[in-house]
């Protein structure tokens, strides 16, 4: 078993790896062509459209991938998902008529682009519950490859409303790629099935709200309290957190649907945490001794002040690894509803300290912040896999 879910893991790793080489590069190349100021707000519109698209998930790729009935609950996931969405991007438009984050324009592509990816989030989910995972893993270089042309063939035009454009443009070529379009089709079904489905989807709803929560609160109290710019600078430090946390990620996304179906022993778990947190400590150093050397490098002098970020910030990358696995295990056991509010805990532990601390010690404070709730985190961890296994006997 653990050798079949590191080589499904491995595969989803090398696609992410590819995906990711697509990413970054448009990401530095990106630093290069749009002012600071800009760079943040773009980052800032990045954290609304990942927290649009959790919102509008509600739980329901999980609730679909622990259904035994699959193809009936397709075509319940495909309408709820679609509703969703669309609610979510009213939203995001109303939402942003009350703040002025962004113009108006750019804030109806960003709904635009929230609503395109209810469609990328249904595809991915079908994928990897069938095991061909693969082209989900590919997702991030689809909606880059766009972004990479604006910039090689028309540099001038590179302006943050004509990235948006390219990255929405990437999010359609995305569904027909990914998109099983043989399940494209009417299948009335009844409301009370809807409706149970998001019942029994509403205690993951609120995992998932919780964690990305927990993952991008930060970036907008920065936005609140230090700006644009500093958002730019964490958010720049962030990214590259994010992009060495694909292969916890990658180990998720395959280890749910497998626990959900209550496989797996406590040695399974135990081994696949050791090799986990062996890999994380390694990559953890060498983004640790490595990071002013990549920022300077890759994106000047402008961008000094995200180094001491990504240094604090690797501590956390270890704890990722550990995490991933525990939390995932506990979150598709049938003790998920008592392990929330030690969840919801942690996150408001997370956003406390940052509303804190931020204003007096800065933008530092807030990868401090991320480091102390993940060592939280790894303890509630720890005391619920205990308890699954005890209810288990």
């Amino acid at each position: 078993m653990l050798k079949d879910i590191f080589k499904r893991a491995g595969t989803h790793f090398g696609g992410s790896i590819i995906s990711r080489i697509f990413a970054t590069s448009t990401f530095i190349l990106l630093s290069r062509y749009i002012p600071l100021n800009e760079y943040g707000q773009g980052i800032l519109g990045i954290t609304v459209i990942q927290l649009g698209n959790v919102a509008g998930d509600f739980g329901l790729t999980q609730w679909y991938q622990k259904q035994e009935h699959e193809e009936k609950a397709f075509f319940i996931l495909l309408p709820l998902r679609l509703i969703l969405g669309f609610v979510v991007s009213i939203a995001i438009v109303a939402m942003n008529v009350y703040l002025s984050w962004f113009t108006t324009d750019l804030a109806l592509l960003i709904a635009g682009i929230n609503l395109l990816q209810s469609f990328t989030s249904i595809a991915s989910a079908y994928l990897i519950l069938h095991k061909r995972v693969i082209m989900p893993s590919l997702l991030q270089a689809m909606l880059s490859i766009p972004i990479l042309l604006l910039i090689f063939l028309a540099p001038r035009d590179v302006t943050l409303f004509n990235t948006y454009a390219a990255f929405a443009l990437g999010n359609t070529f995305a569904i027909f790629i990914l998109f099983p379009l043989k399940r494209l089709r009417f299948s009335p079904q009844p409301p009370s099935a809807l409706w149970n489905a998001l019942r029994s989807s509403s205690k993951y709803a609120l995992l998932t709200y919780t964690s990305a929560t927990y993952a991008r609160a930060d970036s907008i109290l920065v936005r609140v309290y230090a700006g644009e710019a500093a958002l730019g600078f964490y958010g720049l430090a962030y990214r590259y957190l994010e992009y060495f946390a694909m292969l916890p990620s990658s180990v998720v996304q395959i280890l749910f649907p497998i626990f959900a179906q209550k496989e797996g022993t406590r040695k399974h778990l135990f081994d696949m945490t050791v090799v986990m947190g062996a890999i994380g400590a390694a990559v953890a150093g060498v983004v640790m001794t490595s990071a002013s050397v990549v920022i300077l490098t890759l994106h000047g002098t402008t961008y000094a002040a995200s180094i001491p970020i990504l240094k604090v910030l690797s501590g956390s990358l270890i704890l990722f690894f550990v995490n991933a696995p525990l939390a995932t295990f506990v979150q598709a056991s049938d003790i998920v509803k008592k392990f929330l509010p030690f969840g919801i805990a942690n996150t408001v532990l997370n956003v406390a300290l940052n509303v804190a601390l931020i204003p007096q010690f800065g933008i530092l404070a807030a990868a401090y912040v991320m480091l102390t709730t993940e060592i939280t985190g790894l303890l509630i961890n720890v005391y619920f896999v205990r308890k699954v296994f005890r209810h288990r006997v």
